[in-house]
């Protein structure tokens, strides 16, 4: 039987827009250019920061973020949970870590 979940491409990262930063704006860049030419949904898991949600109704990708900001190095916990979840609607073909320290363990 076929697998039924859209086929997708997955970013795992803890810097992304709106933070302002070096990692979170070179993030944004891939995701953007990756939702552009790809055929497959793009999906971005993050963490939650202030302005997120009004920034995340104007990309065309879809961003899921957890909590645990305040948590620093456990936040990879509710990284891990979301990602567990995302896995459960998506065929994760391919995975992309933009660090290594929370988002490549993931990965």
């Amino acid at each position: 039987m076929p697998d039924e979940r859209p086929a997708a491409l997955l970013m795992i990262t803890t810097e992304f827009l709106p933070m302002r930063g070096g990692i979170g704006s070179y993030s944004f860049q891939i995701a953007r250019n990756l939702a552009f030419i790809s055929s497959q949904k793009l999906l971005v898991l993050t963490t939650r920061m202030k302005g997120a949600r009004e920034f995340d109704r104007h990309q065309q990708f879809i961003i899921y973020r957890t909590g645990g900001d305040r948590l620093r190095y456990l936040k990879i916990i509710p990284l891990f949970l979301k990602l567990l979840t995302i896995r459960r609607s998506f065929d994760i073909q391919h995975i992309l870590a933009t660090s290594w320290i929370y988002a490549g363990v993931l990965g």
